[in-house]
Parts: C-alpha cells; sequence; structure tokens
C-alpha cells in the first residue's frame, strides 16, 4: 500500500541509508587515523565533521521516522480503527476455517492474513484481504 510506503517503509529505507553513511564516515575516519596513513590534520578534521555531520544527519532521521510511524498508527488506528478490523477479520477467519483441511496450512495463511492486514490503511483494505483468505481457507 502506497501510504504505509510512505508513512513507515520509505523513513525505514531512509534510516539506513543514513545510517550506512555513518558507518561509511566512521570508517573514513579509522582509516585516516590507522598509523602511516599519511592524513594532514586538515584531512582528519574533515573525516571529524564528516562523522558528525552524518550521526547528526541520523538522529534527525530517527525523529522523522518516529514521528512518521506515529501519524500512521493514528491514522490508521485512531481514525480509520483498521486494527479492530483486523483483529475482527481475523478472529472470523480463524472462527471460519475451524477443522477444515490441513491445519499447519491453515495456521500459516492465518498468520500470513495477519501480517499482510499490518500494511491496510483502511477497514475497506483489511475486508479486501479477507475475501482473498476466505478463498484461500474454503480450499483447503
Amino acid at each position: 500500500d502506497k501510504v504505509k510506503q510512505d508513512f513507515v517503509d520509505e523513513p525505514k529505507k531512509e534510516m539506513k541509508a543514513r545510517a550506512d553513511g555513518l558507518v561509511a564516515a566512521n570508517q573514513a575516519m579509522m582509516d585516516l587515523m590507522k598509523p602511516g596513513s599519511g592524513a594532514t590534520p586538515a584531512q582528519i578534521a574533515a573525516a571529524s565533521k564528516a562523522v558528525a555531520d552524518a550521526n547528526q544527519s541520523l538522529i534527525e532521521q530517527a525523529d522523522n521516522m518516529n514521528r512518521m510511524k506515529q501519524q500512521w498508527d493514528i491514522m490508521r488506528n485512531d481514525v480509520f480503527h483498521t486494527d479492530k478490523a483486523a483483529t475482527d477479520a481475523k478472529d472470523q477467519l480463524d472462527n471460519a476455517s475451524q477443522g477444515s483441511g490441513d491445519e499447519t496450512l491453515r495456521t500459516q495463511l492465518l498468520e500470513e492474513f495477519e501480517l499482510a492486514s499490518e500494511d491496510c490503511a483502511t477497514p475497506e483494505q483489511v475486508a479486501k484481504l479477507q475475501r482473498e483468505y476466505e478463498a484461500q481457507l474454503a480450499a483447503l
């Protein structure tokens, strides 16, 4: 879902990219600090600033990621009540499929539904997903 991607997935990807940038900046600093590197004080100062900048960037993205996740949770759970719709749908699927077919596969499908429903922004999306899993469970 595009909404979850914008609010949750993309900020996580950006967080990873910035964490990777901090690791790279730290590695560059460590390389300059090795004996015999021939690094000048200006190079070491620049590398130190790059580490500090990368660290600050990571801190800012962590804050952004948390704010975006909070917005997602408010929209999804407090405004649309999608969390309740997902719980109700899982219970309905579980009750409707009791005693039918392969129990291991049934349990796996219910777990897949639960994970997939976390991507749903609205109860309508949950209902659509529920119909898809009802068909799969009925085929057991």
